[in-house]
This record gives C-alpha cells, sequence and structure tokens, in this order.
C-alpha cells in the first residue's frame, strides 16, 4: 500500500501542473517538434539534477544530521523530517527574493515544498534510500518545467487544488511516519 500513498499525490501533482500551464498551446502547436523533443529533454535532464542535488542534501545529509541530533528525543524521525521539510520549503523562498517569482506563487511553492519534503522524508526513512525520494522530486519538477515554460502556472481560481495537492502530501507523509519504525533512522548514517 504505502507506494500508491506516494505516488497518487505525485499523480495528482503532475496533473495539476498540466492544467495551470501556460505553455500547452506553446508547446504542441507552436514549437516544431525537435523543438518540444529538446525542451522535454532539457527540462528532463533538469529536473534530475534538482532532484538529485535537493534530495542528497535535504535528506541524505540534513535529515541524517537532524536525525543525529533529535536521536535521543522520543519523536527523532518526526522531528527530523519536519525540520528537513520546513528547511525545504524555506529554501523555495529563494524563488521569489532571487529568481523574481511572484510572492504568491512562491508561498503555494514554499507551503508544497513543506508538504512534499515531508513525505520525502519518511520515504527515504522508511526505505532506507533516496532512490525514491529522488525520482518522485525529479517527476513533479519536470512537470512544472516542462509545463510551464511559458512562465508561472496560471493559478488563480484553483486555490483548492493548491489546498488538496498540500493536504494530500501531507497525509502521504503523516502515513509513512505511522508505518516506519524511529529505530530505521540509525541505520540511515551518522
Amino acid at each position: 500500500m504505502f507506494p500508491l500513498v506516494v505516488i497518487i499525490p505525485v499523480v495528482v501533482m503532475v496533473i495539476l501542473n498540466i492544467f495551470t500551464s501556460k505553455s500547452l498551446n506553446a508547446i504542441f502547436k507552436e514549437l516544431p517538434s525537435g523543438q518540444t523533443i529538446l525542451a522535454a529533454i532539457i527540462s528532463l535532464l533538469a529536473a534530475l539534477v534538482i532532484g538529485i542535488f535537493e534530495e542528497t542534501v535535504l535528506r541524505g545529509i540534513l535529515f541524517n544530521y537532524l536525525s543525529f541530533l533529535f536521536r535521543k528525543t522520543n519523536y527523532p524521525l518526526l522531528f527530523s523530517g519536519l525540520g528537513s521539510s520546513f528547511f525545504f520549503g524555506i529554501v523555495h523562498l529563494s524563488n521569489a527574493i532571487i529568481g523574481g517569482a511572484k510572492l504568491g506563487y512562491t508561498l503555494y511553492q514554499v507551503l508544497y515544498a513543506i508538504a512534499i519534503g515531508f513525505t520525502f522524508a519518511m520515504l527515504y526513512a522508511k526505505t532506507g534510500s533516496l532512490i525514491g525520494p529522488i525520482i518522485l522530486h525529479a517527476i513533479i519538477d519536470w512537470s512544472d518545467l516542462f509545463f510551464n515554460l511559458a512562465g508561472e502556472p496560471s493559478i488563480s481560481g484553483i486555490n483548492w487544488s493548491i489546498i488538496i495537492i498540500i493536504i494530500m502530501f501531507a497525509i502521504s507523509g503523516y502515513l509513512l511516519y505511522r508505518t516506519t519504525q524511529a529505530d530505521s533512522i540509525k541505520s540511515l548514517g551518522f
């Protein structure tokens, strides 16, 4: 059951990225097919690099370090997961500060990054591997990068969808947390 707990919110997130895309017309009608294929490949490679980097730093290093710091508390897994996911969310503020993204869209990214980060931290704790979080992270980022070539997605009027995504990932992370042994993080590092 646990793979579905993670895969369903990822699929919903990809669908949301497609439906809120400003780029569908440009991708499938205006760009020559070679450029569409090139855009898909480049965005996939970028998403893989981002997924590998962020998951290695935030789950592989930060989560493990936090699990070491919180090892003597009653909830080391919970505190480590929440700590690394909040940091993951805060990192996304750079999209507005450095990248020039709109503040509303950036806040949306921060909130879903926290929920996704917690889910990925619990997936990492449950499996002991970064492969799953890296692949799922790359799929989400690819759908965002590729389907939003023309800029930030149109999120006006779909706030209920954003809330649903955040809730789905929060539930997914919670279910993974409830089914993961707290002592399993001892084998992840430090």
